[in-house]
């Protein structure tokens, strides 16, 4: 079986915030990610233990790698902040249209110096 990343469903997002800030190769050029960015990781129940994790490091490619095998990523660590459940198993677009619709379970997530108008979208595009 093959993984089709279009139709692989998820169950949650695992929220987290990041602890320190990474360089990082994106497609318009390096960029950073700072210390503070709150992400949205799709996870499903068969990795239950992510459900767990008090903190985990994200990867991701360095500007410059050579490829993208582990020694050449950027490694940032991450502080969990909770889980949101989805109310039934998500594509990742059906997953990302579902949390902009449903503010309420994921503003508590927010500091006060995020503005109030701030979508999910917005916070999914900052990692994308």
């Amino acid at each position: 079986m093959t993984f089709d990343e279009e139709s692989w469903e998820y169950d949650a997002f695992r929220v987290g915030r990041a602890t320190r800030s990474v360089d990082v190769a994106s497609p318009e050029g390096p960029r950073t990610i700072e210390e503070g960015t709150i992400r949205f990781d799709l996870i499903n129940e068969e990795d239950h233990w992510l459900y767990e994790e008090d903190s985990w490091i994200d990867h991701f490619v360095a500007p410059g790698a050579e490829n993208d095998a582990l020694e050449h990523m950027a490694h940032q660590p991450m502080d969990k902040l909770g889980i949101v459940e989805l109310p039934e198993p998500m594509t990742t677009e059906d997953a990302h249209e579902w949390l902009d619709a449903n503010p309420e379970q994921w503003r508590q997530f927010l500091d006060e110096s995020i503005e109030s108008d701030t979508t999910a979208e917005d916070l999914l595009g900052e990692i994308r």
